[in-house]
């Protein structure tokens, strides 16, 4: 049996835990507190290019977060004819040619109408 109030640990084992332990929480806060704060827009394009889903309108028309529409419900729709959902598009910032974007954002890479490197979405 134990002798009452001795510790079965020794006064530098105990020293050591507890500078390890703060040591840990201090490495931790530190890096939480110094880390940048998640932002709900990153990975959103900054600005949207579309072609008009009219093909007789032909229109093509870009759209950048946080600019007035225009009276427009939605950034989509043709600001000539009226027409809605337009299709999204790549811009070439080389010559200005718009192409649409097919299933999961790709587009023809290099421009096909000069060869230039094409941007990524929304990034111009």
């Amino acid at each position: 049996m134990r002798p009452k109030g001795k510790n079965p640990v020794s006064k530098p084992v105990q020293i050591a835990i507890v500078v390890i332990c703060l040591a840990g929480a201090a490495f931790f806060l530190f890096n939480f507190i110094s880390a940048e704060p998640a932002n709900s827009e990153d990975g959103v394009p900054d600005e949207y290019h579309y072609l008009c889903s009219d093909s007789k309108c032909g229109n093509t028309f870009s759209w950048t977060r946080g600019e007035d529409l225009g009276g427009r419900q939605f950034p989509d729709i043709c600001p000539k004819c009226g027409a809605p959902d337009g299709y999204q598009a790549a811009k070439c910032d080389a010559c200005g040619h718009y192409q649409m974007v097919q299933g999961h954002g790709s587009y023809e890479d290099p421009c096909p109408e000069c060869g230039a490197d094409m941007p990524p979405l929304g990034k111009h």
